[in-house]
């Protein structure tokens, strides 16, 4: 089984759009899947529990089916920072308890599981856990994605490294334009980051309002 953690140099570069593309990807090879979105701010009450927006889109292009509370276990009203969120929600979020509910995925036998992280790399959980260590814990290969608008470069860059420092393999880097009007000089940065980054580049994903409803997957090329 393989585990894919996607990433990104920010909130709001793109993490989403990139999970269901590598999820359609996955699916158009004709692999098992299913979706992980292990900690959530920014949820919506449902009549009987939260449910975030970027773990249900995930849930909609895994082939496999699980409980919604598998794909989302730890989710929190506020559109805060995670461990803020769950300190004022008083719950714990332990290295523990979140492989707990990974196990539970990969006992339904998935071929890929995909899991989508909240804002950036290093993303704090609690006072004691940060998200790398979950992502090295589960043996997660990261696609970072890069939101592809004034200040990536450096972003992507040192992104980049950091993963690199966590010890945890990087499968490579998806570009994503994350408004209607691309950046200045869209083509010479990409190229920028073609030549410095250590990692391959395995797609771009251009603006759409109706992403959601696009296929996507043949935009990019996951090594095999």
């Amino acid at each position: 089984m393989k585990v894919y953690f996607i990433t990104g140099t920010d909130t709001d570069s793109g993490k989403t759009v990139v999970t269901q593309a590598v999820l359609q990807h996955l699916a158009d090879k004709g692999l098992k899947t299913l979706a992980m979105k292990p900690v959530a701010s920014g949820c919506d009450w449902d009549g009987t529990r939260w449910i975030n927006a970027d773990a249900t889109n995930a849930r909609r292009h895994m082939t496999l089916d699980c409980d919604y509370g598998l794909t989302n276990p730890f989710a929190f009203e506020p559109a805060i920072a995670p461990h803020i969120a769950a300190q004022e929600a008083d719950v714990s979020l332990s290295l523990e308890d979140m492989l707990q509910h990974f196990e539970r995925l990969v006992a339904l036998n998935p071929d890929v599981i995909v899991v989508e992280g909240a804002g950036g790399w290093l993303l704090p959980l609690s006072d004691q856990l940060m998200m790398p260590e979950f992502v090295k814990a589960i043996n997660a290969e990261v696609i970072l994605t890069v939101g592809m608008k004034l200040g990536c470069l450096n972003h992507a860059m040192l992104t980049e490294q950091a993963i690199f420092s966590s010890s945890v393999p990087i499968s490579g880097w998806i570009t994503n334009q994350p408004t209607v009007e691309p950046m200045a000089r869209s083509e010479q940065n990409l190229d920028t980051l073609k030549q410095r980054m250590a990692s391959s580049h395995l797609g771009s994903i251009s603006f759409d309002a109706n992403w959601q409803n696009l296929a996507l997957g043949h935009l990019i090329n996951l090594p095999d």
